[in-house]
Order: C-alpha cells, then structure tokens, then sequence
C-alpha cells in the first residue's frame, strides 16, 4: 500500500510539472501573436495558462501553510512533553540510603 502511494504521489507530481511547463511554453510562444480582436483563440489559451499558475500559486501556499503547522505542531508536541516529565528518584539520580 505504501509503493502504491508512492507511485501515485510521483505520478501526480509528473502530470503537474507537464501541466506547467507545457503552460510556461505556450505563453512563451505566444506572448507576441497578432490578436485578431474580440474571441482571440490563443488570447483564451494565455488565459487558461495564467489560470493554471494562479492556481498552482494558491495551492503552493496552502501546501507550505500545512507543513508549518504540521512542523509547529510536532515542535509543541516535543516541547510539550519535555517540559511534562515528572521527576523521580531514578531521573534525578537520587541515591536512598538509609
């Protein structure tokens, strides 16, 4: 189950670096077409292009905003139960003798 998502996760992450770079090129190549007016085919591809960076932005900082809070979360959990131990004898190095 664990190479299933795996394979997945790296197909995923494939299709979404074609989709940008096939995006990145085509607003390239078009950047400087004689627009022919009003319903501009390739104007509406440079649209969709610029859709798909804007979406992919959004979701590049959901993305980040989830690892900090993951990464917070384990920093607090760590702090959290170091700072919650309780003390005995054996981890203060008490020696009882009587």
């Amino acid at each position: 189950m664990k190479k299933r998502n795996r394979i997945i996760a790296l197909l995923l992450a494939v299709i979404v670096l074609f989709i940008m770079a096939f995006s990145l090129a085509v607003v390239a190549a078009e950047a400087d077409h004689e627009c022919c007016g009003e319903d501009c085919p390739i104007c509406e591809l440079i649209a969709v292009c610029e859709n798909n960076f804007r979406g992919m932005s959004l979701i590049l900082v959901f993305v980040s905003l989830l690892v900090a809070l993951a990464l917070m979360r384990t920093f607090l959990r760590d702090t959290h139960a170091f700072l919650c131990q309780s003390q005995t004898p054996v981890s203060l190095k008490v020696k009882l003798t009587n």
